[in-house]
């Protein structure tokens, strides 16, 4: 029910109500009224009706003059993006390339505001870029964050685009396919004869949808081959933040492969398969030969080991990109949602894997037993 003092001004023909008024009466922000009315999308179904609704009660129509603001454009897009805590991930960097590149190609300009790992929406909703509203849509790089993100979204009012959400949505995100890229990685082992193949998840704290989509696509690919998948341990690494030189990681390293006799090993990432090439080096374990080694993501990194990795590559450039042409996309056609996309990964085949026409184990020995 609309307030009485309110109310006395929507009957007062002398004073035309604006979109302040209409705000106030509905309980939301200004901006979302034009939103609302221009269909530019960015607001729920409860929004939409209830400004509707005040709409329709108080006769309200919008001046021409507002309405040419309503369409006013700032040629900027924000970006919120995540320090990636203790990690040295080449992600964030690729991922801002193609943001920009696809901008300067569309004249936009890039306004950027950077959170914390961890960080609650209701702190990322107090960024300056958030208060200020001088920019036409947000691209959200934020899967860590905690808190109602919908809402916070929601309270925005403006076209937005997640990437690499931690969770799957059906729409306004990128997001690599983890699914078919550990798939790939499996099956081009199993193509190069390998039958013993190890799986090494992400060795941290995990809730990103990637950890266990990634295990998913391992375990289709040995299923369909008739191979028998091989579990990974799922107790945490001591000395977490430092388990590339952990002495419990080269121990597990180890224990796990002799015990199942692997002759290869697919990782959940780039940093995971640089960890497993160190532990091997540490171990006396030859790469290829004793075990041919694919990681499911790609890190620079991986180039530079002196046995370079094969990998799939999830191109971080193409989806910056990606999350660029969607967000114009709601923003010059003002629609709300645009179908989620999943960007899928492309083999970059190394020197990691050793082509194994018998397809059995590999009897690993330590370089003393070696020399004898």
């Amino acid at each position: 029910m609309l307030k009485n003092v309110e109310t006395s001004r929507v009957l007062a023909p002398k004073t035309p109500l604006t979109s302040v008024d209409i705000a106030r009466l509905a309980g939301v922000a200004p901006s979302t009224i034009s939103r609302v009315l221009n269909r530019a999308g960015g607001f729920s179904k409860q929004t939409e009706k209830r400004v509707l609704e005040v709409v329709r009660r108080t006769g309200y129509r919008p001046s021409s003059a507002a309405s040419s603001l309503s369409r006013q454009r700032h040629g900027t897009i924000g970006l919120i993006t995540e320090v990636e805590g203790q990690t040295n991930s080449s992600y964030g960097a690729f991922l801002i390339r193609g943001i920009t590149m696809s901008l300067a190609k569309h004249s936009f300009r890039l306004a950027m505001d950077i959170v914390n790992w961890g960080d609650k929406a209701e702190v990322i909703e107090k960024l300056p870029l958030f208060s200020s509203r001088s920019v036409d849509g947000f691209v959200f790089d934020i899967h860590k964050a905690t808190g109602d993100i919908q809402a916070m979204i929601n309270h925005l009012s403006l076209p937005y685009v997640l990437v690499n959400s931690h969770v799957t949505r059906a729409y306004n995100t990128i997001m690599p396919d983890d699914v078919d890229a550990a798939r790939q990685a499996t099956e081009h082992l199993i193509q190069h004869g390998h039958r013993r193949i190890g799986y090494f998840p992400s060795t941290s704290a995990q809730t990103h949808s990637s950890q266990e989509n990634r295990m998913k696509g391992y375990l289709h690919a040995m299923v369909n081959a008739g191979l028998q998948p091989i579990p990974m341990w799922d107790a945490p690494l001591e000395k977490h933040g430092q388990w590339l030189v952990s002495d419990d990681f080269v121990r597990r390293v180890k224990t796990y492969i002799e015990d199942h006799q692997c002759t290869a090993a697919v990782t959940y990432n780039g940093t995971g398969a640089a960890g497993v090439f160190g532990a091997c080096y540490k171990l006396g374990y030859r790469v290829p030969t004793d075990l041919s080694i694919i990681a499911c993501d790609f890190e620079p990194v991986l180039e530079h080991l002196p046995v370079r990795i094969t990998s799939i590559h999830l191109d971080r450039v193409v989806m910056g990109q990606m999350a660029v042409e969607m967000l114009l996309k709601q923003i010059q056609s003002r629609v709300a949602h645009v179908p989620t996309v999943l960007v899928q990964g492309t083999l970059r085949e190394m020197d990691s894997i050793l082509r194994r026409d018998d397809g059995r184990a590999v009897e690993i020995n330590s370089p003393h037993e070696r020399e004898a």
